[in-house]
C-alpha cells in the first residue's frame, strides 16, 4: 500500500527541485544576455565611423547611409542602452553630415 505522507514528501521535494532549476536557468539567461548586450554595445563604442569617399557630396551621401543603416538597427535593438549607443553613433554622423553640407554650400 502507497503512504500518502511519503507521497506528499516526494512531490513536494520534485516541486522544490523544480524550483530551484527553474531559477538556475532563469539566471543563466539573464546572464548570457548581459554578456551579449556588453558585446554589441562594446561593437557600437569601437565602430569605425571614418569615411572611404572622396569628394564632399559622396562623404555627405556616405553619411546618411550609415545613419539610415543604424537607425534601422535601433529598431530591433533589445534594449535602451544598446540604443543610447547608437543614437549618440547617429549624432556623430549628422553632426559630420552637416559639416560636409556647410562644406559643400560654400564650395
Amino acid at each position: 500500500m502507497i503512504d500518502i505522507n511519503e507521497l506528499k514528501t516526494a512531490l513536494a521535494q520534485i516541486r522544490k527541485e523544480e524550483n530551484e532549476i527553474m531559477i538556475a536557468n532563469q539566471i543563466q539567461l539573464k546572464d548570457e544576455s548581459d554578456s551579449r548586450r556588453l558585446t554589441a554595445i562594446d561593437y557600437i563604442n569601437n565602430l569605425d565611423l571614418s569615411l572611404k569617399s572622396k569628394t564632399i557630396p559622396e562623404k555627405k551621401t556616405e553619411c546618411y547611409t550609415v545613419m539610415d543603416f543604424l537607425r534601422n538597427e535601433m529598431k530591433t535593438a533589445p534594449d535602451g542602452e544598446t540604443k543610447q549607443e547608437l543614437q549618440k553613433k547617429i549624432d556623430e554622423l549628422l553632426i559630420q553630415a552637416n559639416i560636409y553640407k556647410d562644406l559643400q554650400r560654400a564650395e
